[in-house]
């Protein structure tokens, strides 16, 4: 772990208060211009951090950088944490990770994806510093019982963290959607890795991208998509709490009590809408959530059908004025 990256996590914990450049280099045992060249990095990194002589530095505001000391912290040794400052994806690392034999829990964080990945095929638009974007790896012993009810938990799980940590509430569109207000702020991605060999079920990778303070977004998406509007969150805990509250659902996801927030919060229920299956287009009113986390709609005919996931389109239909 880098001097610089101790400096932010130090600062971080006395947010509000100066510390002084020689209390910093006695504490971590170096000299006061390797505190000075480290808080610098630190501000090229797009840390907001301030300095008064006599007094010392002191973290503003901002999102700042992505603090492995942090995440460690809150997640606890168990936990692998890697951080990058630009990679592909998140996804595509923690597969990387499984296909090398990786075993256990991990949380992989970007602070820009050049490749970021969504649904069908889709991208996901992650942009350098305004908004975090990482994956989980659960590595579970049986084999994919109990997978198609990950991405709800992961719903559930950042739903929590940013209520938590940025007091913003926010609704779950079915299935992986996080919504403030009527556009998608947080996309989430689940992939299962299975061995070759085998067949069995090796890994579970859960993506997620959330959109902190982004305010500007390519055309193709700037209709539909939004951010928290935050400029003081702090991404690492954001990440962390996200992770930790994603570990203690899926510890036992025969505890179903998760779904019940899940329902609670939901973006669709009691809402017409339509869904595109195979190719089709299909009309209907949002009426449950099943127990295995599947979207009950009623039919045109007054014939329910479960949706399942997998290459399903989900749309809320809008009210004509």
């Amino acid at each position: 772990m880098d001097l610089k990256d101790k400096i932010y996590s130090e600062l971080s914990k006395h947010r509000n208060e100066y510390i002084s450049g020689q209390t910093l280099a006695k504490f971590f045992g170096v000299s006061r211009n390797s505190v000075w060249k480290a808080v610098n990095e630190l501000k090229k990194d797009g840390c907001n951090i301030t300095s008064v002589t006599n007094k010392g530095y002191l973290l503003l505001s901002g999102n700042g950088i992505i603090s492995k000391t942090k995440i460690e912290e809150i997640l606890g040794n168990d936990v692998t944490v890697k951080i990058f400052d630009v990679i592909d994806s998140t996804n595509s690392e923690a597969k990387r990770m499984l296909s090398c034999g990786f075993s256990g829990k991990a949380i992989i964080v970007a602070d820009e994806q050049i490749s970021g990945r969504g649904r069908l095929g889709r991208t996901f638009y992650s942009p350098k510093s305004t908004g975090v974007y990482f994956s989980i790896i659960i590595t579970p012993d049986s084999s994919l019982s109990g997978a198609a009810l990950v991405t709800t938990a992961a719903s559930v799980a950042a739903m929590r963290a940013i209520e938590k940590t940025t007091g913003k509430r926010v609704m779950i569109k079915w299935v992986n959607d996080l919504y403030l207000g009527e556009k998608k702020i947080c996309g989430i991605l689940t992939e299962a890795v299975t061995d070759l060999e085998n067949g069995k079920l090796s890994g579970l990778v859960v993506g997620v991208g959330i959109n902190i303070s982004t305010d500007d977004f390519p055309e193709d998406i700037k209709e539909r998509a939004a951010s928290l509007g935050v400029i003081d969150a702090d991404r690492s805990l954001i990440a962390a709490e996200t992770a930790k509250e994603f570990f203690d659902i899926t510890n036992d996801l025969s505890n179903r009590e998760f779904l019940n927030e899940y329902r609670e919060r939901s973006y669709v229920l009691g809402k017409d809408i339509y869904y595109i299956k195979n190719g089709e287009k299909h009309d209907g009113k949002a009426v449950g959530i099943d127990d295995g986390g599947g979207l009950i709609v009623e039919k045109e005919n007054g014939e329910n059908t479960i949706l399942r996931g997998g290459e399903i389109t989900v749309r809320v239909k809008q009210k004509s004025i």
